[in-house]
């Protein structure tokens, strides 16, 4: 006999499970969005984008998490919008572009950054 409360947990433990994905995503993401902004191996526009993105991306999750917006139907998914386009753009400009040659020829950091 299948217990009906088990259905339940089950669909909270994967609401939780997406939002935990989705807040390390934006942890990731924001980490690479400023080290490409710090670098500058891509144009600037698209590192803010990336950091605008994963912003509202972990700010969407944590609110979720809360119970104060809903990222998997209605006005939440407006959240998952601009880092889903960072994350279409960003490849679309590397395979297009690629990096900053002239950055990678110079090391890449700004002065002071490696020690």
């Amino acid at each position: 006999m299948v217990n009906p409360s088990l259905g339940s947990v089950l669909v909270g433990l994967r609401h939780w499970t997406i939002m935990l994905i989705y807040v390390y995503t934006a942890v990731g993401g924001l980490m690479l969005s400023y080290m490409l902004l710090r670098t500058r191996l891509v144009p600037r526009w698209l590192s803010v984008l990336g950091l605008i993105g994963y912003t509202v991306l972990f700010l969407a999750a944590v609110l979720d998490m809360l119970g104060l917006v809903d990222t998997v139907g209605g006005l939440g998914l407006v959240g998952l919008v601009p880092g889903g386009l960072f994350e279409l753009v960003l490849p679309i400009w590397l395979f297009a572009r690629g990096f900053n040659l002239k950055r990678v020829a110079e090391g890449a950091w700004p002065q002071g950054s490696a020690k």
